[in-house]
């Protein structure tokens, strides 16, 4: 929420930055990215609230900010599962349901498809479509 977004931390720290409006160096950086990402939920209800130095990176980014949300909406489509209440076993679920019906649109997928992997050195998660997908066609 609001309340714990550490504002006079960020305000400390682009104080002391080169620029003033950018964390490190004179271009956006991906901190600055997140955190400017974070700040838009929250700056239509508190902008005038926050430090002026908060207040002058958040305005000085608002116009490129949009534009890489318009930017994005151009390249990636609507999320197919809930983002109020994510999961990211649905996510990769989705992702990889998708990526099947793509390339395979008559194959029937298993209702579990995605799950921890037993064996951490094999990674967090394996997806176990691509068999029993493919077996079905």
């Amino acid at each position: 929420d609001a309340e714990n977004l550490k504002l006079e931390a960020l305000a400390t720290a682009l104080e002391h930055s080169a620029s003033g409006v950018h964390l490190v160096g004179d271009s956006d950086s991906m901190a600055d990215i997140c955190i400017l990402v974070t700040l838009s939920k929250f700056a239509n209800d508190h902008l005038s609230s926050w430090p002026v130095a908060v207040q002058k990176y958040y305005n000085f980014h608002m116009g490129t900010l949009e534009k890489a949300k318009q930017a994005v909406e151009n390249y990636l489509p609507a999320p197919p599962v809930s983002l109020d209440d994510p999961s990211l076993l649905k996510v990769l679920t989705s992702v990889f349901a998708t990526a099947v019906e793509e390339i395979a649109p008559s194959a029937v997928l298993p209702p579990s498809i995605i799950k921890k992997c037993d064996n951490p050195k094999h990674g967090d998660y394996q997806c176990s479509a691509a068999m029993p997908a493919f077996a079905s066609l």
